[in-house]
């Protein structure tokens, strides 16, 4: 019983330390990554232009920040206009056979903001992600899932630096 008793009070006070650090933070204005704080007068936002899994990310991280997503044009106050998306692999270094020993990736993203009037809110600009992988002859299939989980990161990266473009020039 004595052991059970301890336990629990070690539990609270891991508990208790943990929710004074989190508050110090907060009060520090310290934010959780994705948690950006933008002006209520976008909201509801529209996502025109994007692929599907660009207008996914985006419109999580409004949401998470508090921002209503419109389903529709007509019903927003906004609408972040993807203007360009382009996705390039490029070879970065040879072995000493003349094979690709190392590719480079780059996903970049061209975006500007209007209002429902279609007025300029935010000028068009660029974002990019850029990453780079070994490859290996041995596994193939592999790298294929490697190449297709790093483009998956590099996009949410594009839309966490669009939302952070946002924050700081929405002011």
């Amino acid at each position: 019983l004595g052991a059970l008793t301890m336990a629990k009070s070690r539990s609270i006070c891991v508990a208790s330390l943990l929710l004074a650090l989190l508050l110090s933070l907060q009060g520090c204005g310290f934010h959780l990554r994705g948690d950006f704080e933008l002006p209520s007068y976008i909201s509801p936002v529209y996502v025109a232009g994007a692929r599907s899994d660009m207008r996914t990310d985006l419109t999580r991280l409004f949401r998470q920040s508090g921002i209503e997503v419109a389903g529709e044009q007509s019903a927003a106050s906004s609408i972040l206009r993807i203007r360009k998306f382009t996705s390039d692999r490029r070879v970065l270094a040879l072995d000493s056979n003349g094979k690709v020993a190392e590719f480079g990736l780059i996903e970049q993203m061209r975006f500007d903001m209007v209002n429902a009037a279609g007025e300029e809110i935010l000028p068009e600009q660029t974002v990019t992600a850029r990453q780079s992988y070994i490859n290996t002859e041995e596994r193939v299939l592999g790298k294929q899932l490697e190449e297709d989980s790093l483009r998956s990161s590099m996009r949410r990266d594009l839309a966490t630096q669009t939302l952070r473009r946002l924050q700081t020039q929405l002011k």
